[in-house]
């Protein structure tokens, strides 16, 4: 498949350094795409405040500050806020699900191990954006 030029950049954040670099090689494979990775939200907020993004990805599970709590950030932010937020997640806990479900994220996904649906639902993302 030949890659033409970028056509989407997506911030990429989770504290789990082989995670990340899993999903990365996954997401950079897959897509086109200027892909920014931060291990904490406090790093993807800064880099998010400077350049932006078409989408973010985030793990749900972080010290400090989680997922939910990072979109949270991104809303309350008048230049990021339109960004749509996909929350990446290695839990089968319902409470957690239902605790995403209800949050303003446009969706979850798997993770480490992105699945083709996962890939999909990026992809769709990423297309409604643009």
């Amino acid at each position: 498949k030949e890659k033409t030029g970028i056509l989407f950049s997506i911030m990429l954040i989770d504290d789990d350094i082989f995670d990340l670099r899993q999903e990365r090689d996954t997401i950079k494979n897959r897509f086109p795409c200027e892909l920014t990775t931060a291990q904490s939200a406090y790093e993807g907020m800064k880099l998010l405040e400077n350049k932006g993004a078409d989408l973010i990805l985030v793990s749900f599970n972080m010290p400090f500050v989680n997922g939910i709590q990072f979109l949270s950030l991104v809303k309350g932010n008048d230049k990021l806020k339109n960004i749509p937020v996909i929350i990446m997640t290695d839990t089968q806990d319902i409470s957690t699900i239902n605790e995403i479900e209800e949050s303003s994220a446009v969706g979850y996904i798997k993770k480490p191990a992105i699945t083709e649906d996962g890939l999909a639902f990026i992809e769709d993302r990423l297309r409604g954006k643009k």
